[in-house]
């Protein structure tokens, strides 16, 4: 059966209830996932985001099971190494497995991870792979006196590819190098599944050069002292390099619960998603009425908090003075004229930061509270127009 081509309200849809599923797991986790980052790193709510924006803005991403994307993202947090991002080490990866009939993502480091993780072990000093070509000076000894010597055309044409090396320095000043031809290259390249047919696709199709220096660079690594994050990236990539991506990957972090539906469930949950917060604004279409009234008035202690500034001690005064006053937050009363005055019901506003899956069903009030009155008037047509872009009247 052909599959259904997915409208772009759809795909939007579908994309922001995967990264929800995998931003709750990453959530539920949370302890579990910091106890395992890599000595040092407190970079966990900047991994996170990365994550949830890698999957948010990617349709391949999301129709793969949120169970995959979790554990592949773990692999990630294990290592220390973010996935998309300004640096971009590492990757979420779509592959079909067709044991299980559906697609999972896996976590693939690039060379530029490995590199990371190995400087990481205080061992190394210095490692980098570069490719050589045709019209480049490269001189390649062995024996007792290894030598390497490369130098590329800067100022002309270099011509085609003829093969890549890499290169260590250790902290006590020794080197070591390796060297693969393309023919070696397109060898090992040939071993994975992603191979067929005398073509490539995935990875070695689309990033080829990283994927080569990859290549030479994990052969020259194998000579090497590893850290044991080293060996776990390593492994990781080569499972997935070789094309073993049906198998579950090795996840090493005490504690970790995968709790979330998998992926085939994922388009009626997104439905279901969509006809309830149809219903609930379909009865909450008019001002914002005693319900919206009471719902305020009742709220906990910790979401009505207190709108007077504390009160500072005099040795930290002046420090306080310094910063940039903060927004003064409105009242639940204030919130209540805005919204009226605005024509948006109450419901409306918690149920479309709900469906963004930005904030958890405790800190919509607090949100909200958070804007002015100014603020949620002027935007009140583009605040009603975004919820009735996601519901997607057509479905």
């Amino acid at each position: 059966m052909a599959r259904k081509q997915l409208t772009s309200q759809e795909q939007t849809a579908l994309c922001q209830t995967t990264a929800k599923s995998v931003n709750n797991m990453i959530a539920k986790n949370k302890e579990a996932i910091i106890q395992s980052l890599p000595r040092g790193f407190d970079s966990f709510d900047r991994m996170q985001r990365n994550i949830i924006n890698a999957i948010s803005t990617n349709l391949k991403l999301a129709e793969c099971t949120p169970a995959s994307l979790f554990l592949s993202s773990v692999q990630a947090f294990s290592v220390g190494l973010e996935i998309g991002g300004v640096q971009g080490y590492a990757h979420l990866v779509p592959f079909w497995n067709s044991k299980k009939g559906c697609l999972e993502a896996k976590f693939m480091p690039d060379y530029k991870g490995l590199i990371d993780v190995a400087r990481r072990s205080g061992k190394i000093k210095l490692v980098y792979a570069e490719k050589v070509c045709e019209n480049d000076q490269f001189t390649y000894e062995r024996g007792t006196e290894p030598k390497l010597v490369h130098n590329p055309e800067v100022f002309g044409e270099r011509g085609e590819t003829k093969g890549y090396y890499a290169v260590v320095v250790f902290s006590d000043g020794t080197k070591d190098f390796e060297a693969m031809s393309m023919e070696d290259v397109y060898k090992v390249a040939k071993t994975s599944s992603t191979y067929r047919d005398g073509r490539f696709s995935g990875p070695w199709n689309d990033h080829g050069d990283e994927m080569a220096k990859k290549t030479v660079l994990k052969r020259l690594l194998k000579r090497c002292p590893m850290s044991i994050d080293l060996q776990k990236a390593v492994d990781a990539d080569h499972k997935v390099s070789m094309g073993n991506t049906e198998d579950d990957p090795i996840i090493d972090v005490p504690g970790i619960v995968v709790d979330e539906p998998d992926q085939t469930a994922q388009a009626q949950i997104n439905q279901q998603a969509k006809d309830d917060l149809k219903e609930r604004i379909a009865k909450k279409k008019k001002p914002v009425a005693n319900d919206d009234e009471d719902q305020l008035d009742g709220l906990s202690d910790t979401e009505q908090e207190a709108e007077e500034p504390e009160e500072v001690s005099d040795e930290n005064a002046e420090a306080e003075q310094a910063e940039p006053p903060k927004p003064k937050k409105i009242s639940n009363k204030e919130l209540q004229t805005a919204l009226k005055e605005a024509d948006v019901p109450l419901e409306v506003a918690k149920d479309y930061l709900m469906s963004k899956g930005e904030l958890k069903e405790g800190e919509m009030i607090t949100a909200l509270k958070e804007k002015s009155k100014k603020y949620i008037v002027e935007n009140a047509d583009k605040f009603k127009q975004l919820v009735n872009d996601w519901l997607d009247d057509e479905i």
